[in-house]
């Protein structure tokens, strides 16, 4: 089992020697292929006429970016405004609804306390019927000894 695993890391070891030497070949011809190809210090394609130069216009430049400024300010405005009156909308109709569902708590409440009041006052009648028929109840059986 050793000898196999000791062929096993002497091979690994020389396909990864092989491996870093083509690299490292590849990697030396490249460079020197892009050597070749730019060399900075080759002036023979420049002519002897001075530069052309370009001036630039500030002036529209300014006009242009000022333009643009307005449309965007007149684009903001219109959505701003436009957000507001929806937004306005929007709270109206929440407020209906809020209102609505106000009223018909208040009403369920009301049905709610209406019910409980009256089972109240049958628990509290029974409560003092049966306290009534108790009294009579020891008075006949007092009257009666």
């Amino acid at each position: 089992m050793s000898k196999k695993l000791g062929k096993l890391l002497l091979f690994s070891a020389a396909v990864g020697a092989v491996a870093g030497a083509v690299y490292y070949l590849q990697k030396k011809d490249k460079e020197a292929l892009l050597n070749e190809d730019t060399d900075l210090d080759d002036f023979s394609g420049e002519t002897s006429e001075p530069r052309k130069y370009v001036t630039i216009n500030t002036e529209a430049a300014k006009e242009k970016i000022k333009d643009v400024s307005d449309k965007v300010k007149d684009t903001v405005s219109n959505y701003a405004t436009k957000a507001a009156t929806a937004t306005d909308k929007l709270m109206e109709t929440l407020s209906a609804e809020a209102d609505e569902r106000a009223k018909e708590l208040k009403s369920d409440v009301e049905d709610i306390t209406d019910e409980i009041d009256s089972t109240a006052k049958v628990t509290v009648e029974e409560f003092f019927d049966e306290d009534k028929d108790q009294n009579k109840n020891q008075d006949n059986s007092q009257s009666k000894n």
